[in-house]
């Protein structure tokens, strides 16, 4: 298994680079780009590494939005993404998948993660409405003993569903919307 850390550089105690290493090695940057920084000069600084650029910072509430685009090491576009996070958590609530090229949608998702049963919810949506679609369950813990873990919209509700799952505490993940209504 190998080693991986994150070394952090703060700028007014915001993260503004973070420098992926594995097994000693820096593997990958993420860098928090600011409206009035240009991508290019920051791309020829690290060369020879694959850079990540969170950019278009929208802050609601809990909530930070954020434009994911992601270069090789020959400088070529090879992701894109539009990700949320909440305060504190190190993983995406909210993570949209577009095609480098043309900037169509290829998915959408946004997930809750169960810090105490350790039960991640995935929130799965139509790609062209944006509705709820389907809700998949990654119990690994077996909290909740079937082997039911895909819930649907008529689903929803207590009795309706082995987790009892109900929008009561969900608003949020109610529909495609990146930062809340």
């Amino acid at each position: 298994m190998a080693t991986e850390f994150i070394k952090q550089t703060l700028v007014n105690d915001k993260v503004k680079i973070e420098e992926v290493f594995v097994e000693q090695k820096p593997e990958h940057i993420n860098y928090y780009l600011d409206h009035n920084e240009g991508q290019n000069l920051i791309r020829q600084q690290y060369a020879g590494y694959p850079v990540s650029f969170y950019k278009n910072e929208t802050v609601k509430g809990q909530y930070k939005k954020y434009d994911k685009e992601t270069y090789n090491t020959g400088n070529d576009l090879t992701e894109k993404h539009v990700e949320v996070y909440t305060d504190g958590s190190p993983y995406p609530v909210y993570y949209k998948a577009l095609d480098p090229l043309t900037g169509r949608l290829l998915y959408c998702e946004k997930s809750y993660y169960d810090e105490q049963n350790k039960i991640t919810y995935e929130f799965i949506y139509d790609n062209v409405t944006g509705n709820f679609k389907e809700l998949t369950v990654f119990d690994p813990d077996n909290v909740v003993d079937t082997d039911h873990h895909t819930i649907l919209p008529g689903e929803i509700g207590v009795g309706n569903n082995p987790y009892d799952f109900t929008w009561e505490g969900f608003e949020y993940y109610k529909n495609a919307a990146p930062l809340p209504l």
